[in-house]
């Protein structure tokens, strides 16, 4: 809101703080403190502007701190904002799955992520395909999928990242007990080896490198390093099936 902003002893607006304000005067940091506002100028250039990420950033941190956040008092802090208990479940939501490196747009149940949040489509399954066996299933989007972020299937830690031959840039990540799961084909070199995830963090990016038709996640899960089929870990999440041949 442009008065929390700026000030709410600025003259004029609703009692929500609807109002217009000019932008020279919004920005300016001699008026934000003549009104008693939050508005940073974090980066030095004269200008206090809510548009800026890095003067938003510090503004947001300085409303908090003035609210409550500084003694430990989040929850009191946010809600002084728009006194919304769903709006301060909403923001701690957010801000736990940020500080776990979990996607926003992860789709977790029981402790498990669908690895493509935003592609839900099988374009092949696991078994016999072309002479030999497909050892895992292809997910895409509709339309180009490269660059869609891919997530962790589960918590645990990276085992290997980087070129795998006709996987390409892979990722495999260790969950324990001896199950493990693999991300092939990616955009790029994904998540370093040795770090720890959880269901939902990101490791990197649909691609289309080595043995590839198409950009697409391959995606393997072994037990006790055997491939298994993937669907009897990720039916829970009722995907779209389609045949197709991207690998």
């Amino acid at each position: 809101m442009k008065k929390t902003w700026i000030g709410w002893s600025y003259p004029g607006g609703t009692e929500l703080g609807d109002i217009n304000i000019p932008d020279s005067v919004l920005t300016d940091p001699a008026m934000i403190e003549q009104y008693g506002g939050y508005g940073v100028d974090a980066d030095g250039d004269g200008k206090a502007d809510p548009y800026n990420l890095k003067d938003a950033i510090y503004s947001t941190a300085n409303y908090l701190r003035a609210n409550g956040a500084a003694e430990g008092k989040y929850r009191e802090a946010i809600f002084a904002y728009n006194h919304s208990q769903d709006y301060v479940d909403q923001v701690l939501g957010l801000a736990d799955r940020y500080v776990v490196r979990v996607a926003v747009d992860a789709k977790i149940i029981e402790g498990a992520a669908w690895p493509v949040p935003v592609a839900m489509i099988i374009t092949s399954g696991f078994g016999e395909r072309w002479g030999k066996h497909h050892n895992g299933i292809d997910i895409a989007a509709p339309g180009d999928s490269t660059g869609k972020i891919i997530v962790a299937f589960a918590p645990g830690v990276v085992e290997y990242s980087g070129f795998r031959g006709s996987y390409g840039n892979t990722v495999i990540i260790d969950h324990g007990n001896g199950l493990k799961t693999l991300y092939a084909h990616m955009m790029d070199k994904g998540i370093e080896q040795g770090s720890e995830v959880q269901a939902g963090t990101p490791i990197g990016y649909i691609g289309n490198t080595g043995d590839s038709r198409g950009a697409h996640l391959h995606f393997e899960v072994w037990a006790h390093d055997v491939p298994v089929d993937p669907m009897k870990y990720i039916q829970k999440f009722n995907p779209t099936l389609e045949d197709g041949d991207n690998e």
